[in-house]
């Protein structure tokens, strides 16, 4: 299964290639009776694996494919077949969706049973048990009227571009920590769509101020977390959103992601 193709760790990889080619290893030994589950949506993967050896079944979330999102009725589909509507679906963001979709492909593919439509509504059965892990689009608090998600683990740019895309409520981004060589020009337009304020914080504030300049109101803050929180409960007021999505690893102000997650959800439950 390959879910998507996006710069990252370019920290450690000279070029975003390079750090491709290391991902096309999971292709190494594909044979003519290989069965890929591949994101018909993401382009980079379409021509990477076009002279595949072996079966291709496809997910989309915008095109018909072997599963698929329909828009209009708002119902997941898995070989024609109704897996579940997406109201039924606890995980926030498109991105939650097509890994849905890949999943229950993936399974659909093991073996023709699993692929009646008593096996794919059994399926959609148990994706409507699913809730958010800790640090992944995790809503932790709801207070005097905001919401408090915590995406800690968004540690890169295409992390943080699918959390944005997927908010539905005027949002306060808070951004920042150890850069990682991205530009974060790339959020742009996810930003326009949604975002109100941009806290940066950390090592990048400054590079997330450069490239981000006036995409929307930016305040520049340091390290210390508990200033970026009070300022982020300043700066919403009701019906609002506060998403941390950094886009950026945790390592200058603390330990890990989880750490910085966890921090997250201490301040936001005692706002």
């Amino acid at each position: 299964v390959l879910t998507n193709l996006t710069p990252d760790h370019l920290d450690r990889y000279l070029t975003a290639d390079d750090y491709y080619a290391d991902k096309m290893l999971l292709f190494a030994n594909a044979l003519e009776h290989s069965r890929w589950v591949l994101n018909h949506d993401d382009t980079r993967v379409m021509e990477m694996t076009s002279g595949l050896q072996g079966e291709k079944l496809y997910f989309s979330l915008h095109d018909k494919a072997d599963a698929s999102f329909d828009d209009a009725s708002g119902t997941l589909h898995l070989f024609g077949s109704k897996l579940l509507s997406r109201s039924e679906f606890n995980l926030m963001g498109d991105h939650n969706v097509a890994n849905a979709l890949a999943a229950a492909l993936a399974v659909g593919v093991a073996s023709e049973r699993f692929a009646t439509p008593d096996a794919i509504s059994k399926m959609g059965q148990a994706l409507k048990t699913f809730n958010s892990l800790a640090h992944r689009l995790e809503v932790v608090a709801e207070v005097d009227g905001i919401q408090w998600i915590n995406d800690s683990k968004a540690t890169n740019v295409s992390s943080a571009m699918v959390a944005i895309a997927g908010m539905r409520r005027p949002t306060v981004l808070l951004l920042g920590g150890r850069h990682k060589g991205e530009t974060y020009t790339a959020l742009s337009d996810a930003i326009r769509k949604s975002v109100k304020k941009i806290i940066a914080f950390g090592e990048a504030a400054d590079e997330i101020e450069k490239d981000l300049d006036g995409v929307v109101r930016i305040e520049k803050l340091g390290d210390d977390f508990e200033e970026v929180m009070a300022k982020a409960r300043e700066s919403a007021e009701s019906g609002d959103a506060v998403l941390m999505s950094p886009a950026c690893s945790s390592y200058d102000m603390f330990r890990n992601y989880e750490e910085r997650g966890e921090r997250f959800r201490q301040l936001a439950l005692a706002s």
